[in-house]
């Protein structure tokens, strides 16, 4: 008999939202890109506690990046994982230093809003034909 996991694999979803809000760990190995990576904001939004890569905390600020767990190396990188689905009260810890500061990092909404001011303000420049 097979033990009983809590792991979720999931492929493309309709609403990101929706599914971080469903899960505590997110699980993020990125080992190249560049930038912020916004699925990995709305986790923090979200307060769900992160494991990842220094690549995946790109940009993230420090208050929230402070309550995530971050290694390249593979062993350290498993380690936080464990660590984090086997000790409630380093989640718990974890988990409240983000909802205290969760408000330091902008929703994709907000960052689109902003996007489009920015653009909005450029000069139109008109291509001759």
């Amino acid at each position: 008999m097979q033990p009983q996991t809590h792991q979720l694999k999931r492929g493309l979803i309709d609403n990101l939202v929706d599914e971080l809000d469903r899960v505590d760990i997110v699980v993020c190995p990125l080992q190249w890109g560049g930038g912020v990576k916004v699925k990995v904001i709305e986790a923090l939004r979200r307060a769900c506690l992160l494991v990842s890569t220094t690549t995946g905390g790109t940009g993230i600020p420090y208050d929230l990046r402070s309550a995530g767990c971050f290694a390249d190396d593979p062993a350290a990188f498993a380690d936080h994982v464990t660590r984090l689905c086997n000790d409630p009260h380093e989640r718990q810890g974890r988990r409240t230093q983000l909802v205290a500061n969760r408000h330091v990092a902008p929703t994709w909404e907000d960052s689109s809003i902003r996007t489009i001011r920015l653009w909005s303000r450029l000069p139109y420049r008109g291509y001759a034909s």
